[in-house]
């Protein structure tokens, strides 16, 4: 009997890096979830909290989709850089 693959709703407020992992990479690849989350604890993910033994399921949601929505965002004008000139007009 296959069970139904777990979403953010299933999930306790503390979910360990394996629940995370099923929700966010699916079930064959959820062990992945451990390394890459300490990979981007750096850049913000929420660090897994000693007292309640997981990740905030709120605050990892939460970085999870600004990051997708800042990857998917094309570059503003001011990250892009000018790349043209602006021509001038000689007067003799």
């Amino acid at each position: 009997m296959t069970r139904e693959p777990l979403t953010w709703d299933d999930l306790p407020e503390f979910p360990d890096d394996d629940e995370i992992g099923e929700v966010v990479l699916g079930k064959k690849k959820r062990a992945k979830f451990r390394d890459l989350a300490g990979l981007r604890e750096i850049d913000g993910m929420p660090k897994v909290d000693p007292f309640w033994g997981g990740r905030p399921k709120r605050l990892v949601r939460k970085f999870i989709e600004h990051d997708q929505q800042a990857a998917a965002a094309p570059p503003s004008r001011e990250q892009r850089g000018t790349w043209h000139e602006t021509k001038t007009t000689r007067t003799a």
